[in-house]
């Protein structure tokens, strides 16, 4: 029998060549062995090819093995030829399941008429088109997907292939709507504290007048006008506090914590929840009337019990019961199943539950990471319970979840209750206190710079008035006695800040009290002042007079 056999040769040069030699015997008359002829034909250069393709397909192989984008080798009807073996982690599919079936079933039914338009634009001559467009996966879920497509030609030079390169960008694309969130929530940041500025010294200027006009008609007959002017001033007081929530929505007012009767707030909010609540859902209140008192920010609690509620409110698209609830709790040990810590001793929990379609275990385990949410786009930031989070743990309490899926979810907020110390705590009555000195006020509004003065010339100290900063500067280099700098902190061409900076270099002894309608971090950089030298507008006649007396008596 012939035998062909490839092996390799040492030509006379002692090159190495590749050789495939034919072997066959030769026989004689009488059908005996002969000899042998032997051929060689050098095969060198082929096998150089053979090595070059094996190299190739197994590169080819590697690539499709291991790369994290998806590519898909498509008839020109969309017919899947070839796909990488990334699709089974990027779409769950296992190998081989894709292969045969048309990419329309994969694609969202709305995107399928653009993108059959780019195959046809591609086939026809036009440059590779990318696009962005969604792919089901396997479990039903929906990812985005940017991908590119170019046309492989066959032997014949026409069209015979789509190749398609496709990543997924889900997340991507969350986290760039996030930050666009968290850049708007920025720009919303910035408006509100301008308006809260200028609507503060409106307000300083409504309520400080309607403190005065009350004060003069005290004892007078026109009861109808003293009734008229409370309602003006109960007018201001409110939008003070709308003021209030706005720098609070935006997150430009810092935690202002103050002796509180959980009970009393949740009965402040209930009108507004009330309003919140859909006519399918049913709103009930429980209240332990023996709670005791917290040490809380009044406005971000508020903020966190309508929060939740909506949360909870969201959860019953189709109706239910929402229940907010108050009650003492002693914990004899830690309490380590919350986000946070709670060390043994007296709390007060308020639970926010509702009977909807609660929430698995996965979800619970990602629930308070900030932008984290289970809206659908563009109906949460993802930031909700994060701040709710740390507002609660500013006030040393933890927040704990309980979720059982279709039966509802518990929200239980633990909040200290104040220790004694801190209970002997008492707001200062607002009672309008007298004084003496001489007193520079600096204010760029002119009604509220008459205001001041007003009330503090009827309080008894001597008054300079200086709508400028310069101004002051120039009626301090005089020789007139002045104790005390009372300035506004954001003003034209120079701050108060460089204004006191600039005054106690030739006045050192001279004190000084701001004041601002912003939130207080929003004007502390680059000064020196604290909580208990500054003064938040809008202000009222008694915290005024109050605040230049402590400033004057205690430094």
């Amino acid at each position: 029998k012939p035998v062909v056999v490839e092996t390799r040769y040492l030509r006379s040069d002692s090159e190495i060549i590749w050789g495939h030699p034919s072997v066959s015997v030769v026989l004689d008359a009488e059908g005996e062995f002969s000899h042998y002829i032997i051929q060689i034909q050098d095969v060198t250069a082929l096998k150089a090819v053979e090595h070059a393709l094996r190299e190739r397909e197994q590169l080819h192989e590697v690539v499709i093995e291991h790369v994290t984008d998806v590519i898909g080798v498509l008839d020109l009807d969309l017919t899947i030829r070839l796909i990488s073996h990334s699709a089974t982690s990027e779409l769950g599919y296992e190998e081989g399941e894709l292969i045969g079936k048309n990419a329309e079933a994969l694609i969202d039914p709305d995107q399928i008429v653009g993108i059959k338009d780019d195959a046809r634009q591609i086939i026809a001559g036009s440059p590779p088109a990318q696009r962005l467009f969604r792919v089901r996966h396997k479990n039903g879920e929906w990812r985005l997907f940017e991908g590119i497509g170019s046309v492989a030609f066959g032997e014949s030079g026409a069209p015979e292939y789509i190749v398609v390169v496709m990543r997924d960008i889900t997340e991507r694309n969350a986290l760039e709507d996030q930050l666009l969130q968290s850049r708007k929530m920025e720009a919303v940041g910035q408006l509100a504290g301008g308006i809260a500025h200028d609507f503060n010294n409106l307000l300083t200027a409504v309520n400080g007048y309607s403190d005065l006009a009350i004060e003069r008609l005290r004892g007078s007959e026109d009861e109808e006008l003293r009734h008229f002017l409370g309602e003006i001033r109960r007018g201001g007081e409110r939008a003070a506090k709308l003021v209030e929530r706005l720098l609070v929505f935006s997150q430009q007012q810092v935690l202002q914590p103050e002796m509180l009767d959980l009970n009393a707030i949740v009965q402040e909010y209930s009108s507004v929840l009330d309003r919140l609540i859909g006519e399918d859902i049913t709103l009930e209140f429980k209240r332990d009337p023996t709670t005791c008192e917290i040490e809380a920010d009044r406005a971000q609690l508020g903020q966190v019990l309508t929060s939740l509620a909506a949360n909870g409110m969201d959860a019953m698209p189709e109706g239910g019961k929402l229940t907010i609830a108050t009650e003492n709790i002693r914990l004899a040990r830690p309490f380590p199943k919350v986000q946070g810590s709670l060390r043994p001793g007296p709390y007060v929990a308020l639970s926010i539950s509702d009977t909807g379609k609660g929430m698995d275990e996965d979800t619970l385990e990602r629930l308070f990471e900030p932008f984290f949410t289970t809206k659908q786009p563009g109906k949460g930031t993802g930031l909700g319970l994060a701040t709710a989070l740390g507002v609660v743990e500013q006030s040393g309490g933890a927040i704990a979840v309980a979720s059982v899926l279709g039966k509802g979810t518990t929200f239980t907020l633990y909040f200290p209750c104040a220790r004694d110390e801190s209970a002997k705590k008492t707001e200062r009555a607002e009672q309008f206190v007298s004084g003496t000195g001489a007193v520079l006020v600096v204010e760029d509004d002119e009604a509220v710079c008459k205001l001041v003065a007003k009330l503090l010339a009827d309080a008894g100290y001597t008054i300079h008035v200086a709508t400028t900063p310069h101004e002051a500067l120039a009626l301090a280099r005089t020789d007139v006695p002045i104790d005390l700098l009372l300035t506004d902190v954001v003003m034209p061409d120079m701050n108060g800040h460089e204004l006191a900076q600039r005054l106690l270099a030739f006045r050192p002894g001279l004190h000084v009290l701001y004041t601002s309608g912003y939130a207080p971090e929003d004007v502390r950089s680059g000064g020196t002042f604290t909580d208990e030298n500054f003064l938040q507008k809008p202000f009222t006649a008694a915290s005024l007079t109050q605040a230049v007396k402590a400033q004057l008596v205690t430094e």
